[in-house]
């Protein structure tokens, strides 16, 4: 009898996977042409976080994009928090150290996508026929 992975597990996985892929990139240095764009990549990697996750799992749907949001900000908060651990626990400096600007700039990511996605989940909920008076 042949056995199959189920896709649920190999979605898993995969996510798994790509997280393991994140953390370790967010762990190591950046090549050296990109250091000075820290904070800016920082922005933009959370403003195409934010819009992946819900593309694939929120959906469009308030309640778990808030989910993901919170997540995310979990997430970006974690990463700062495990850069100085690391620094601490191999008592060399790897990649950074702890930033407050970080998760500034982690926010403002998640906050222009935010603002993408309730602008466009009013537009979705409000129809646009009874805001336009009839002459």
């Amino acid at each position: 009898m042949k056995e199959t992975i189920s896709t649920s597990t190999l979605g898993k996985v995969t996510v798994a996977i790509i997280i393991l892929i994140i953390i370790t990139g967010f762990m190591i240095k950046l090549p050296r042409s990109f250091r000075n764009y820290d904070k800016e990549l920082h922005t933009l990697f959370y403003f195409y976080v934010s819009f992946g996750f819900n593309l694939i799992y929120a959906k469009n749907r308030g309640f778990y994009f808030l989910l993901g949001v919170f997540g995310l900000i979990a997430f970006g908060v974690g990463i700062e928090l495990a850069q100085e651990a690391s620094n601490q626990f191999f008592r060399k400096k790897i990649h950074g150290n702890f930033d407050i600007k970080d998760i500034q700039y982690n926010l403002l990511g998640i906050g222009l996508y935010s603002t993408i996605f309730i602008a466009h989940y009013i537009y979705n909920k409000v129809n646009i026929n009874t805001l336009i008076p009839k002459l």
